[in-house]
């Protein structure tokens, strides 16, 4: 009896020395990749590939070529979070003058988006692709006049309007995408007409105070766009 009884104890203390090395190496076992901040992204060149940080912000620089084409100069920065929402500024500028001639082509110009990609999927690192939704404002002062009658808004009232827009981003390498957006909404600006020819005399005469309105397309682009921080691999 009194080897039985010992037997039986020294399993229990066996199994119990079993159970408890399990638990302990439980406590120590890798987490997922998941769960430390690690979430695998499919990858062009096949098999997976991990961003280090799926939740840092990506930038990126773009310029519009049809502005270009119509000799406005114009640059704009854009960053998109990982929940697919971008946020971007753009400024246009033109400002060729020349008085003795009475020719005035200026404007000066800021724009604004809020977008939405369809096609992120909160992992990710290849930003900026894919079908995009978004609201936008915008605020230009001007100036136009070519030989005749001129036409400027007061820098103090700044014209603006507000829409909506739709598009896609084409990526055509590792660094540098096409995006081709056209929006719709409202547009109002007040203006001066003016008789130029007074002004060789440092002065031109106020002809008259016009508003216009407009509701339609208001906002198309065909942007070369340079991603700064992460690559279209």
């Amino acid at each position: 009896m009194l080897i039985a009884a010992s037997f039986i104890s020294l399993n229990a203390v066996c199994q119990g020395n079993y159970i408890l090395k399990n638990n302990v190496k439980s406590l120590y076992r890798p987490m997922p990749e998941y769960q430390l901040g690690k979430m695998p992204v499919d990858n062009v060149g096949g098999g997976k590939e991990t961003a280090k940080n799926p939740y840092s912000a990506t930038f990126q620089l773009h310029t519009n070529s049809l502005y270009d084409l119509a000799l406005c100069p114009n640059v704009g920065l854009e960053f998109q979070t990982s929940l697919g929402l971008a946020f971007q500024f753009d400024y246009i500028g033109a400002w060729w003058n020349s008085p003795s001639r009475n020719r005035f082509y200026s404007n000066y110009a800021f724009q604004s988006e809020i977008r939405y990609y369809f096609s992120n999927d909160h992992t990710t690192i290849r930003p900026f692709r894919g079908l995009h939704a978004g609201v936008y404002g915008q605020m230009a002062t001007y100036d136009f006049e070519f030989g005749s009658e001129g036409y400027q808004s007061p820098s103090l009232e700044m014209s603006w309007g507000l829409g909506l827009s739709g598009g896609y981003t084409l990526p055509i390498s590792r660094k540098w995408s096409l995006d081709f957006t056209l929006g719709f909404g409202y547009f109002q600006s007040k203006y001066y007409t003016y008789d130029p020819k007074p002004y060789i005399q440092k002065s031109w005469q106020k002809t008259g105070t016009k508003r216009f309105t407009f509701w339609g397309p208001t906002k198309a682009e065909v942007s070369l766009v340079w991603n700064i921080n992460k690559s279209n691999k």
